[in-house]
């Protein structure tokens, strides 16, 4: 059983300016001591992170947070709010289909399953998603947008070319051939992917680093936002710091970056630490973005490994977990125990600047991102086709209330008065809210 993160938040729900705004980062293959938060006194000029460092620093450290052990069923349980074992726990390839199952026949999340996007869509908030998706593809339910978001600008498999945009394998399945892995909302992203000469060896003018990309796309969502007292969710979720489709080549990155660590002697090293601080910019310009349009003071931004990074015995792949032991693919601590903080203008002064020990699961953010927008986390669709946990509506524990309610939406997910003890809460969809006094 989790205990809960504890964040003050009621004590500021009367000085919000509406519904907050939402920022939730999701980093590929993030080893434990490649931000400089965790670096250790050998590893901190390689681990250079400043916009990470200063959302850590004004915010609240996570250090107890855990995930998969890989990638997509992190994800899934993050937009579920279930534990994976009751969403998804495999990297299936993404073209199986079980045509005698039409509820869970497919990789990613099963289709009854209420992604968290709809429920804020409910509370009346615009939410974008960019970058990695990976939760299924079968189905139109299965992209973001049938997930509940309204902009999207992702790659749908596990992984892709970050210069020409292209993967091979899984899309389709045990083929050799190339495909532009680039979706716009519910089309190609013609006009933005890349031409297919561009690699990191032939970086040509006009080659735009896909995670650039994806963060350009955020940023122009953020400006064109037409009202900054409108709610708004924005799921950046980069490329980095993952291996590209290209085994030859596993890790890229601009030229550029990569030239600033170029005093790092091992490969993999070299291209990881430039990688994690391209990162770094894009989070940074995210985030700057939204305070340019006055939406920093009302925002929650959180931050978060989807697992450890890769390692190998030789140290390929360039990523340290240290202290921890294992890494991705592994159930030691290096592989699901992640690095992760909450930040942003909702955290109370007095819990800035602190670490927080709590155990959290990635899952338990749908309850929190349920209770900040004022909607109950039920999930009708999951519980009307059986799917666990199953547990009756009349049932649920509020998470922001001790008070156990019967039948209707319980009251304290509108928006909670400060007097409120909130709780844990178990129901057809989220164990825990992020949230207590």
């Amino acid at each position: 059983m989790l205990a809960l993160l504890l964040i003050a938040l009621f004590a500021v729900f009367g000085a919000l300016a509406g519904k907050p705004h939402i920022l939730f980062v999701l980093v590929d293959d993030w080893g434990h001591a490649n931000v400089g938060f965790h670096a250790s006194a050998e590893g901190r000029n390689e681990t250079v992170t400043p916009a990470l460092d200063s959302l850590a620093s004004s915010g609240l450290l996570l250090e107890r947070h855990y995930v998969f052990r890989f990638c997509s069923p992190t994800r899934s349980a993050l937009h579920t709010g279930r534990n994976p074992i009751h969403v998804n726990v495999y990297n299936s390839d993404l073209a199986a289909v079980n045509p005698k199952d039409p509820v869970s026949g497919y990789a990613g999340i099963p289709v009854p399953m209420t992604a968290f996007p709809k429920k804020l869509q409910e509370a009346g908030y615009f939410t974008a998603a960019a970058g990695k998706w990976h939760a299924g593809l079968a189905t139109w339910t299965h992209t973001p947008l049938g997930r509940g978001y309204n902009e999207s600008l992702v790659y749908l498999d596990g992984s892709n070319s970050y210069w020409d945009n292209t993967c091979t394998g899984w899309c389709p399945y045990n083929s050799n051939t190339k495909w532009t892995d680039l979706w716009h909302n519910d089309g190609p992203a013609i006009g933005l992917n890349n031409s297919w000469a561009c690699s990191q060896a032939t970086q040509l003018e006009g080659c735009k680093y896909e995670d650039d990309l994806f963060t350009d796309h955020l940023v122009g969502v953020v400006q064109a936002h037409p009202d900054p007292a409108q709610p708004l969710f924005l799921y950046f979720a980069p490329h980095s710091v993952h291996v590209a489709s290209d085994p030859g080549l596993p890790l890229e990155v601009p030229d550029a970056q990569l030239a600033k660590f170029a005093w790092i002697n091992n490969t993999e090293r070299r291209f990881y630490a430039a990688m994690v601080n391209k990162v770094d910019e894009q989070i940074g310009r995210i985030v700057d973005s939204l305070r340019a349009r006055g939406m920093y003071e009302n925002l929650a931004v959180v931050v978060s490994a989807d697992n450890g990074g890769l390692v190998y015995p030789d140290g390929h792949f360039g990523a340290s977990n240290f202290p921890l032991k294992g890494g991705k693919q592994s159930n030691w601590e290096g592989g699901v125990r992640a690095n992760a903080l909450f930040s942003g203008g909702i955290l109370p002064p007095s819990r800035r600047g602190q670490v927080e020990n709590s155990f959290i699961g990635i899952e338990d953010w749908y309850s929190t991102f349920c209770a900040l927008a004022g909607v109950s986390p039920f999930d009708e669709s999951a519980a009307a086709a059986g799917l666990p946990p199953s547990v009756k509506r009349e049932k649920i524990m509020c998470p922001l209330s001790r008070r156990q309610h019967t039948g209707g939406s319980p009251p304290c997910c509108s928006r909670p008065s400060p007097s409120y003890s909130p709780h844990t809460s178990h129901n057809t969809h989220a164990r825990n809210s992020v949230l207590t006094v």
